[in-house]
């Protein structure tokens, strides 16, 4: 098994990581856990709200890092990092809301933005996901970073409103408001752009 070959006394950087992937150095995942796990593991438990099923999740992601890097060379590791996470915890969620152990903040989370959910992937609703994901990018791009900020954590990070508001020191109404404002903004323009009638 190959070393690595990054100096010990600095944390390698993200693009560092990935070399130690592609030159399939276990030390990869050493290093990717040292950095982003208390991240990804907070991404998890927003998700799956328990500690076991979150260290699950984590385990999968290191496998799932090794099994895909290579052949991808994400352009941004953490947004490659955050988007398996948020699959496989997703993914266990879904598996434990069949068996009815549902957490609340994950349901909450979606059922604000139902408007959005697509029915159960088909081959005729691909297109229109595409075109719904780019359309959901444009309207993020125009949101003040406050607002985007606020978007990202409810809906992407599935964060809870309490937790939003310690972290950008705002009150809960405050956040519910502005919440409540960026939902109506989305709906408005998807409803011009006749993605909702």
């Amino acid at each position: 098994m190959a070393t690595s070959s990054i100096s010990n006394l600095s944390a390698p950087t993200d693009q560092e990581i990935i070399e130690l992937f592609f030159a399939r150095d276990q030390g990869a995942l050493d290093a990717t856990a040292q950095r982003y796990r208390r991240f990804l593991y907070t991404i998890s438990y927003n998700i799956v709200k328990d500690r076991q099923d979150s260290e699950e999740c984590l385990n999968d992601v290191y496998l799932a890092l090794w099994e895909t890097i290579p052949p991808n060379r994400p352009n941004s590791f953490k947004a490659y990092l955050i988007a398996l996470t948020r699959r496989i915890a997703t993914d266990r969620y879904r598996m434990r809301k069949r068996q009815k152990r549902v957490p609340d903040e994950m349901a909450s989370s979606l059922s604000e933005l139902e408007f959005l959910l697509c029915s159960p992937d088909s081959p005729e609703r691909t297109f229109e996901t595409k075109l719904l994901t780019e359309a959901l990018d444009r309207f993020l791009k125009e949101l003040d970073s406050e607002d985007r900020a606020l978007f990202v954590s409810r809906y992407y990070l599935c964060m809870s409103v309490d937790s939003i508001a310690r972290a950008k020191d705002l009150s809960k109404t405050k956040v519910c408001k502005k919440l409540e404002r960026i939902k109506n903004e989305l709906k408005k323009q998807l409803e011009t752009e006749g993605f909702l009638l």
